[in-house]
């Protein structure tokens, strides 16, 4: 989860700096990006609460992700489909932002919830320190640079939270070995439903052969 932060914002202001380099009246292009954000917050409980933590997500990253960096491809001149592929971008990130702190507090553990939110803080910041060199030192080499960056490393943090398990509707883990004996019991459980599966075909087989 800290690749995801660092990740989430990183794209997220990097998207904020890099109106220079996308739209040719960087005034409009913070207003629309400021927009962005009221539907992307105002969504967010809902969606999560319908969908849960884990697929928001990924959908989020990988949204933005493809939409970044088609701005790499396009031509500049294209105003209004830089702006619209910026704008999603630009939402779909600050969604994924914000769920990214409730779904870190709910796979935290308790009794390290506060030192799990600090460093996911520190690499998030991290993160927002290199965004304006790669707006501006990139975007200097050319304009299409901080895109390819961007939307390459969303696409990153949406195949790495893959890997995450889902939080909604359950119990939250108090310690780190009540945390420990739940993956075993999902582990037992998997093996468990395995070989009654095993046990199944070989009773079917058996049957054919009789």
């Amino acid at each position: 989860m800290a690749i995801d932060f660092l990740i989430a914002s990183m794209v997220f202001y990097g998207l904020s700096l890099n109106g220079s380099n996308l739209s040719a009246d960087p005034y409009l292009y913070m207003v629309l990006g400021g927009l962005m954000e009221v539907p992307a917050y105002t969504l967010t409980a809902p969606i999560l609460n319908r969908f849960g933590r884990k697929i928001p997500t990924v959908i989020g990253y990988f949204i933005s992700g493809v939409s970044i960096l088609a701005l790499a491809f396009i031509p500049m001149d294209l105003t209004w489909a830089v702006m619209t592929l910026a704008m999603v971008g630009k939402m779909c990130i600050s969604a994924v932002y914000q769920t990214l702190f409730v779904y870190l507090t709910e796979l935290m553990p308790t009794e390290v919830r506060i030192q799990g939110m600090g460093l996911v803080k520190v690499t998030s910041r991290i993160g927002s320190m290199t965004s304006p060199f790669i707006t501006d030192f990139m975007g200097q080499m050319s304009s299409w640079l901080p895109s390819l960056v961007f939307g390459g490393v969303s696409m990153v943090a949406g195949v790495a939270t893959l890997w995450a398990r889902e939080t909604r509707k359950s119990t939250l883990p108090d310690t780190i070995s009540s945390l420990q004996q739940r993956r075993d019991n999902n582990s037992n459980d998997r093996l468990a439903e395995g070989g009654s599966q095993g046990q199944e075909a070989e009773e079917l087989k058996n049957a054919c052969k009789a």
